[in-house]
């Protein structure tokens, strides 16, 4: 667990068989899903120990960079560069017991720029995808497995008017399956959940 707990900028797949699952609450028409790369590292500049060789240049009169500090990304950092060039988009509606594999997509080519998919061409079909679940399996990376993605549609109406009934937020669980430790390597799934605001539109 603390290898996940370790990577809040992203996730990180730990083994060639490790996905990432997502749950959208209610089964929903996913128009569009993407993908990131691992969020650059950064710091500020200039440093505590940069601040200090300006003080001392400066015979010891305080140095003033409130107006005049920036924050830079490291290239040297070991979590420079990584990102997931290929992964397999997976889906099961609510109540279903099987995966289907939906398709092999495209990945990205560096951390920051968001590549979509448009499941509407994809499936051949104009509302979308409709499922509940989603995993995502990298198959191809640069660097580490590393992404962050987003998953774009609209709920099924007669369960969207149900939720709006209850409460005015919606809850969607990301789900990492996690090895363990014994020999058989069984899995079970850590729950990471995110609230936010609801809108059917």
């Amino acid at each position: 667990l603390s290898h996940y707990v370790s990577h809040l900028d992203c996730w990180i797949q730990d083994d060639p068989t490790s996905f990432l699952e997502v749950d959208l609450g209610i089964n929903c028409y996913v128009t569009q899903v993407s993908t990131l790369g691992r969020f650059p590292p950064v710091e500020g500049y200039p440093d505590s120990q940069l601040l200090g060789e300006w003080t001392k240049e400066a015979k010891g009169a305080p140095v003033d960079i409130k107006c005049g500090q920036w924050t830079i990304v490291k290239p040297r950092d070991p979590a420079y560069a990584q990102w997931v060039t290929k992964y397999e988009l997976q889906a099961r509606l609510q109540g279903g017991r099987g995966w289907e594999t939906i398709a092999t997509l495209k990945g990205n080519h560096d951390m920051t720029t968001e590549v979509a998919h448009d499941l509407r061409h994809i499936c051949h079909n104009s509302t979308g995808l409709y499922c509940r679940y989603l995993r995502f399996l990298p198959l191809a990376f640069h660097g580490k497995p590393a992404m962050r993605i987003g998953v774009y549609g609209d709920g099924a109406q007669q369960n969207v008017e149900a939720s709006t009934k209850h409460s005015s937020e919606h809850c969607i669980r990301y789900l990492v399956p996690v090895p363990l430790t014994n020999r058989n390597r069984r899995r079970h799934l850590r729950q990471f959940v995110s609230w936010r605001n609801f809108s059917p539109d």
